[in-house]
């Protein structure tokens, strides 16, 4: 398979669309993901190692709308480069694609890519982003720091003990306008040579919306952090609340009490962003969302943690229940509360599955609001 590829690329180096050989890459056991920022150099460092001409850009905009790949011009290597991180288009439509992408192959290196700044913070809390997603594949990591002309070699061994120290990366290699793309293969291929494939890349979307930078100026900072303030003001009430109930029924309904608070808290928050003004203009839809998915990615944990602990406490009630977890619903129609046995998560009390769900005993009615700072 990479004999053929390399022969049919070879008369025509040009970056295939990647979902169209989806296939054919399945089956490559040198997978190279190129990802990082817009404008850090990823799709050059592409045109160097395949000897194709992806168009650049350095205006935000991410010149990559999809995934696309070529073969290098040595080792038999397929590099794929993914949209920019950051990009202030289609934001949501570039995190799934990235998410597809990475669960369908096996990748055999990731290459993160960083701009060189003169201000380490600048490229420890860029690295920390990515860092935060693939952890579990700490081995496959290799960082690649772009545009480092100036870059003495003092700094190059500062960065890389500092580099290693922090998030225990050891390969990194340093590119400019001079790298040769046939030495950039050569040493990508030294490192790879270490690694072994991942089969299953398992991220979320959510996970890959770590990434997301705030978009916005001081006042918007201001506005989420009053936001999160009362996300957490809420939180210790109802953490009270659960710690005094006995009811398991009560906690259940304090669960989708608090629930139904966060969907309005972020309901609410969203038409803020949406009427704020940046630079006296409108935020476009890209924008906001990028905000709602900073903001709702900041309360989601201890979200989740309330969610487990109330789970942990619940009788389960149903004789058919697979026995994962409390997959608990409530209708959004009538209030009622039921266990999921099966099915969407669309699923109403009057269009549930056809599986016969044996309550064991009765549940307690409880209405639960949270107005003026108070569980009531």
């Amino acid at each position: 398979m990479q004999r053929s590829m390399n022969k049919s690329l070879s008369a025509n180096r040009l970056a295939i669309p990647f979902f169209n050989y989806l296939e054919e890459i399945k089956k490559c056991q040198n997978n190279i993901v190129l990802f990082g920022s817009v404008g850090n150099g990823k799709t050059s460092l592409l045109n160097k190692m395949c000897g194709v001409n992806k168009e650049v850009r350095h205006d935000g905009y991410s010149c990559t709308r999809k995934v696309d790949y070529a073969f290098s011009l040595k080792h038999d290597m397929i590099i794929i480069d993914f949209p920019g991180l950051n990009s202030v288009q289609d934001i949501m439509g570039h995190l799934k694609l990235q998410k597809t992408a990475l669960s369908a192959i096996p990748v055999r290196m990731f290459c993160f890519v960083i701009k060189y700044s003169s201000r380490y913070d600048d490229c420890l809390k860029e690295l920390s982003q990515m860092i935060d997603i693939f952890d579990n594949y700490l081995s496959n990591i290799t960082v690649i720091i772009t545009k480092s002309e100036e870059i003495t070699v003092k700094v190059k061994e500062e960065l890389k003990i500092l580099f290693k120290a922090r998030f225990g990366v050891e390969n990194i290699l340093f590119t400019n306008k001079k790298t040769d793309g046939y030495q950039l293969c050569e040493d990508l291929n030294k490192i790879k040579e270490k690694m072994k494939n991942i089969n299953q890349i398992l991220v979320k979307t959510r996970d890959l919306a770590k990434t997301l930078m705030c978009l916005y100026n001081k006042d918007i900072k201001k506005e989420r952090e009053k936001y999160e303030d009362k996300f957490y003001d809420a939180l210790d009430a109802f953490k009270k609340e659960v710690e005094i109930a006995k009811d398991p029924d009560l906690k259940r309904a304090l669960y989708f009490g608090f629930k139904d608070f966060k969907e309005c808290l972020l309901e609410e928050y969203t038409n803020v962003v949406r009427s704020l003004k940046i630079d006296g203009k409108e935020p476009d839809m890209d924008s906001v969302v990028a905000e709602i998915l900073t903001f709702d990615n900041k309360i989601f944990n201890e979200f989740n943690d309330f969610r487990k602990e109330i789970e942990s406490q619940i009788e389960i009630k149903s004789s058919n229940y697979n026995g994962e977890f409390n997959r608990f619903k409530k209708c959004p129609h009538c209030g009622i509360i039921w266990f999921k046995i099966i099915g969407c998560n669309n699923i109403v009390c009057g269009n549930r599955t056809r599986i016969m769900d044996k309550i064991i005993g009765r549940y307690k009615k409880y209405i639960v609001t949270y107005v003026n700072n108070k569980v009531d």
